[in-house]
């Protein structure tokens, strides 16, 4: 499967295998919120991706 990723994640490799996906499960807003609160990992030159 191919995912669609926000551009940050641009250098990641966008193809996984079924196994290592997991179903989509709808969020509530305090889980969401919770979750727009924190920053995403940043990338660096230096990842082994």
């Amino acid at each position: 499967y191919t995912l669609k990723l926000p551009s940050l994640y641009g250098k990641l490799h966008l193809i996984f295998h079924i196994s290592l996906l997991k179903e989509y499960v709808t969020q509530t807003n305090k889980e969401l919120n919770s979750f727009l609160l924190n920053k995403l990992p940043e990338l660096s030159k230096e990842d082994d991706l």
